[in-house]
């Protein structure tokens, strides 16, 4: 008999495969959060000073918030924020600004322009208006008005203070400085309104007179100059100003609500700068 071979077959084996293990995690300890407010007390409790200051300004601003709402308070009880009350009902003083700035605020805006281009002329000329010449023009004022007394009662009944007389005083300089070396006259010319206006100009001294007299001229006459320069001053303002207007950009918000136009501004500011 023939043998027959034994095959045997052999086992492959897998091969090994390595596990590989994840890494350990490191555990990092969490750090407290500690909160302003914690903060700022340990600063605090660390300088004694730095407490100490910070509770004298609580304080002190405290005491101020409550003054203030009381200083309101007392306001409101006296209708002094109100500017009338009929029957109880306040007239707010916002409602009376409402209706004044409607009435007349393109008047007032157009004075305020005025000024503006009047101390804009006065210091390019390098022209100044002293503290002694306006009192020097007030004391003047209480002079022609009788003295004092007689001041002080046209005052309140032009419901006017004195700082406001002393700033129109200011601006009524401002524009004499400015325009009275534009105006061309005669001593004839200043003569001639001596004569016709000597006994308003100078009451006081006319009312003195005896009968049949007369004012001299030259007694009077440097003081009628100033009168008579500031007449053509007054008729002469509204042609200046309206000239030099025209040399200045002027944007009158009063008249027309501004309207915002892209790089608007950048442009405004190359026109103004056009115009120096």
């Amino acid at each position: 008999m023939a043998r027959t071979k034994k095959i045997v077959s052999k086992k492959k084996t897998a091969p090994k495969v390595e596990r590989k293990t994840a890494p350990k995690k490191k555990v990092v300890a969490r750090k407290k959060s500690v909160s302003l407010k914690d903060s700022l007390l340990k600063k605090l409790n660390s300088n004694p000073l730095l407490g100490a200051i910070i509770k004298i300004v609580v304080i002190v601003v405290g005491i101020i918030l409550i003054i203030m709402v009381a200083d309101y308070g007392v306001q409101y009880i006296r209708n002094e924020r109100s500017v009338a009350v009929v029957n109880g009902k306040r007239i707010s003083k916002a409602e009376w600004h409402r209706v004044l700035e409607k009435a007349s605020g393109q008047a007032v805006a157009q004075s305020l322009i005025n000024d503006s281009i009047v101390m804009l002329e006065a210091k390019k000329a390098d022209i100044k208006v002293t503290k002694d010449e306006i009192s020097k023009r007030v004391d003047e004022i209480k002079k022609d008005l009788g003295g004092e007394e007689a001041f002080n009662t046209a005052m309140k009944a032009a419901n006017y203070q004195l700082k406001d007389l002393e700033d129109q005083v200011k601006m009524d300089l401002y524009y004499t400085k400015l325009i009275s070396p534009t105006i061309k006259y005669t001593d004839d010319d200043v003569k001639a309104f001596f004569e016709q206006y000597s006994n308003v100009l100078f009451a006081n001294e006319t009312e003195a007179l005896k009968e049949g007299e007369k004012l001299d001229y030259e007694t009077f006459k440097e003081k009628t100059e100033e009168y008579y320069t500031a007449q053509m001053v007054g008729q002469e303002k509204q042609n200046w100003l309206l000239g030099k207007t025209e040399e200045y950009t002027i944007q009158d918000n009063s008249k027309e609500t501004p309207v915002y136009k892209f790089f608007g501004t950048i442009n405004q500011i190359i026109q103004n700068l056009g115009k120096k």
